[in-house]
């Protein structure tokens, strides 16, 4: 449906929690979620739901309808998504 997700990290176990970082890359995701919607796939709630997601996990790229998202998982058990603590 036009849109694309990569992603590539590296993470090692410690103390049961992971260590590392995620980087992903999303391209016309707000259009798939639109189109879902359109199709009736994905009801009208669920896809603001999915915005509000986005946006509090990713930013803005440079490239036109691309999201980012780096998410780092560090030695005191935090999640932390583009500079801000998740927990």
């Amino acid at each position: 449906m036009g849109a694309e997700l990569a992603a590539n990290g590296q993470f090692t176990i410690a103390d049961s929690y992971p260590i590392g970082e995620l980087n992903v890359t999303i391209t016309n995701g707000s259009e798939l979620i639109n189109r879902l919607v359109a199709a009736g796939i994905m009801p009208d709630k669920l896809a603001t739901a999915a915005r509000a997601t986005l946006g509090l996990l990713t930013k803005q790229s440079e490239a036109e309808n691309t999201l980012t998202s780096r998410i780092e998982f560090n030695d005191q058990g935090q999640v932390i998504a583009n500079g801000q603590r998740l927990r």
